[in-house]
């Protein structure tokens, strides 16, 4: 029987995954001895190199992408216990890797919010894109480069992620 004190440790915990790139080579429930090396070699690589941070292949933006696009390289983190993640794995990859969430949040990791850019009024899209729309004015109102600058790099850090 587990120990009480274990019984909510994968509630505390994210998981990035590794692996989809092994997937897409492999047959729906098998892999080859080959394979399982390639999971060894990223395993090897993120314990030596850290984990990867990449922009998202399909880009998480509002709209057309011309004020609000994820534009920097980001490290994905799901949160849910082991049990609900067989569908991620065959999406993500077979290798998971836990992190206590304070030290994610510890080292500059933060919640994703979800919002659909297709829902009339929603007043946090509203509020994203007028901040866009007045940041991409900002060189033309006499604010210094460096300061408007500084503030589309603090805006381009303001995460989302499309919910449809």
């Amino acid at each position: 029987m587990a120990s009480a004190s274990y019984n909510n440790i994968h509630r505390q915990q994210l998981f990035h995954w590794i692996g989809k790139h092994i997937e897409e080579k492999a047959d729906e429930d098998y892999l080859t001895d080959d394979l399982r090396e390639e999971y060894v070699q990223c395993l090897e690589d993120a314990l030596e190199n850290g984990l990867w941070a990449k922009v998202p292949r399909l880009p998480d933006q509002l709209g057309d992408g011309k004020l609000i696009k994820v534009r920097r390289p980001i490290t994905c983190f799901t949160e849910w216990s082991l049990s609900q993640s067989l569908p991620h794995t065959q999406r993500y990859g077979r290798l998971a890797l836990g992190f206590p969430k304070r030290f994610v949040f510890n080292y500059g990791g933060q919640p994703v919010t979800y919002v659909r850019d297709r829902a009339k009024g929603d007043p946090y899209v509203s509020a994203l894109k007028a901040l866009a729309k007045f940041a991409a004015t900002l060189d033309g109102v006499g604010v210094p480069t460096k300061e408007a600058d500084e503030i589309r790099n603090h805006l381009d850090y303001l995460r989302i992620s499309q919910n449809e």
